[in-house]
């Protein structure tokens, strides 16, 4: 499957802290991911999401990993994840200087 690209985009003041933290830019991922795209679509809006992983440990890959680590406080989309097995790629979106390949 084709492989995600995320952007790190500059942000506005108004942006929350939620979702950007201490950085002045905030990735936004462009899916290749069909579920994800047509939950997107479906409700007309970007959605909010993060690395399955807790910091320093390894990513969850399944469903049951995602509710084991971390239960009831996030939603998870009970369907394939795909099957690339490197992270999205990285950009920084003003110049297309790659982060990560």
């Amino acid at each position: 499957g084709a492989q995600a690209t995320t952007y790190l985009m500059p942000v506005r003041a108004a942006t929350s802290h939620a979702l950007r933290g201490v950085h002045q830019t905030l990735a936004v991922r462009l899916t290749a991911h069909r579920y994800a795209a047509n939950l997107c679509y479906g409700v007309r809006s970007a959605l909010v999401s993060t690395s399955a992983n807790r910091s320093g440990l390894r990513p969850a890959k399944t469903y049951a990993e995602c509710k084991k680590m971390f239960g009831n406080r996030v939603w998870v989309l009970n369907s394939m994840v795909g099957k690339n097995k490197k992270p999205s790629k990285i950009r920084v979106w003003s110049n297309d200087k790659i982060i990560r390949e």
